[in-house]
């Protein structure tokens, strides 16, 4: 008995790079082999990650020796560690070529880099550090090579990860906007995992992003229990958190905004201002409040109400700012709105606001004529002047641009008006915007259908998951009683009826 083979994951450990490649060519276990590598690296800065980085014997490249597709785990382990090593300077040499990385974005296998989540976004990461460091100027480089990531992960653009927040950012840094449309675009159903699974949990790994998924409905409660178990794990750092949530959704707001996409814009901002906070709001999501503010003044002509879920401290965080005096201001003070422009310019130049604040009092004028027509059925060009404030340079002039500001907003169909040869401006009682065109209507029908289908995927989903199959089978057995869920809100109706009631964006962006 003594002289029994080990299981393939109780084999000791190498010492060595040489070991190391020995242990990935023979390896039959993807999921073995993951877990062995993550136990030679578990002090991830230590002498370990070096030997990972290094190269063999006579300076031959490990990565030549072993096949992207079939050794996958060994190649992240590797390249990450190597590209870690080189953007810290632990190293100097050895960089890999843009074409090794490039072959192993396209060619890697997506199941087995689902067992290594933590390597993947170590390898992602520490690519763009790297090409920060050497020569930032080929970070637009990394655009493309981070989205092959994306959509070659197992779950998909639609399980949002690490990657999604560090794709998001770099698009935004460096400017890819366009690029970035068709991820922010895909909706989110599921989440990458948040702790390293282990080997009975990686036997099916199809499995992994339904089972993030659940993470949606946990209470708040059971996602803090998941993140501190995660963080005893090695590479939880690496893994999804709170914050890349927040990144995600805040640089994609940043992104719509800067293409002229306000309701878009605005959505992403109200996910961030409204995630759950612990104790005090994250700086990411106050700088979201600011912009949601804004992004709602061009949209609306004024801010909306908050879900009744959001967290009490960010209003009040932003009532105390200069953007509250200008939402009080928008549209029709003008004067009290350039005033605090001027006063509050610092502020505004320090929060990375400034283009977007002088944007938002561009459209002060489009809104004071909107509001003008539920007042009035006639109004004259000069009248116009009068009303709206556009008292810059010479009464020609400012004439001039009530014209073009009438003509533009009736083109565009801001307003339902005619404009007559002799200046005067007939508002119709149509409201425009409760005039809803076919091809609006198409788009409706088509957003909804596919809705509708993703909705019936994830009903699907979780008719097949443990978790529900489990609960149902308890129901069964308890008689079909009462489940802990329905208890819950049980407990809530009865009490109602008693009665109990970021620096990294870019100034110039919208310039």
């Amino acid at each position: 008995m003594a002289n029994q083979a080990q299981p393939e994951n109780q084999q000791q450990l190498p010492t060595s790079l040489d070991g190391i490649v020995a242990l990935i060519t023979s390896s039959t276990s993807p999921v073995a082999l993951a877990e062995q590598l993550r136990e030679f690296s578990k002090n991830r800065d230590g002498e370990q990650e070096l030997i990972l980085a290094s190269s063999l014997p006579g300076g031959q490249e490990p990565l030549e020796i072993l096949d992207v597709k079939n050794h996958t785990v060994g190649w992240a382990f590797i390249l990450s560690a190597r590209l870690a090593a080189i953007a810290s300077k632990t190293i100097e040499t050895g960089v890999p070529p843009l074409q090794a990385l490039s072959h192993f974005c396209e060619n890697h296998d997506p199941e087995q880099a689902a067992l290594v989540p933590d390597r993947m976004t170590l390898f992602a990461r520490s690519l763009v550090e790297y090409v920060e460091l050497s020569n930032e100027h080929e970070l637009p480089a990394c655009v493309p090579l981070l989205l092959t990531l994306l959509n070659r992960s197992q779950g998909g653009l639609a399980t949002l990860s690490p990657i999604h927040a560090l794709f998001a950012r770099l698009c935004v840094r460096t400017r890819n906007f366009d690029v970035s449309l068709p991820v922010l675009r895909t909706p989110i159903t599921a989440f990458s995992p948040t702790h390293i699974p282990s080997q009975s949990q990686s036997q099916s790994t199809a499995s992994s992003s339904s089972l993030a998924g659940a993470m949606v409905s946990q209470p708040s409660s059971e996602r803090s229990t998941a993140k501190s178990h995660s963080q005893k794990g090695a590479g939880s750092e690496l893994l999804l958190n709170y914050t890349d949530h927040l990144v995600y959704h805040y640089a994609g707001g940043l992104t719509f905004a800067v293409l002229n996409h306000w309701a878009e814009a605005e959505e992403f901002f109200e996910i961030v201002v409204t995630a759950p906070i612990q104790s005090v709001p994250s700086a990411i999501q106050l700088e979201a409040m600011k912009k949601l503010a804004l992004v709602q003044l061009i949209l609306y002509g004024k801010t909306k109400e908050l879900p009744k879920y959001t967290s009490s401290a960010l209003p009040r965080l932003f009532r105390n700012s200069p953007y509250a005096a200008l939402v009080n201001a928008f549209p029709l003070q003008r004067r009290e709105l350039r005033a605090t422009l001027d006063k509050e310019r610092s502020v505004f130049e320090q929060d990375k606001n400034l283009g977007l604040v002088n944007l938002v009092l561009t459209f002060a004028p489009r809104w004071c004529l909107q509001k003008l027509t539920a007042t009035y059925s006639t109004l004259s060009l000069k009248e116009i002047v009068e009303h709206v404030g556009l008292t810059d340079g010479t009464a020609g002039t400012a004439i001039e641009q009530a014209r073009e500001l009438a003509s533009s907003m009736i083109a565009n169909g801001e307003i339902a008006a005619e404009l007559d040869a002799e200046g005067f401006v007939h508002f119709a009682d149509v409201d425009p915007a409760h005039v809803i065109s076919k091809e609006k209507v198409e788009r409706l029908l088509r957003g909804a259908q596919s809705h509708a289908s993703m909705l019936a995927d994830l009903d699907r989903e979780v008719l097949r998951s443990k978790e529900f199959l489990g609960k149902a089978l308890k129901n069964r057995d308890d008689g079909w009683g009462a489940s802990e869920d329905d208890m819950m809100f049980g407990g809530m109706a009865e009490m109602k009826g008693r009665g109990h009631g970021m620096d990294w964006a870019e100034e110039n962006l919208f310039e």
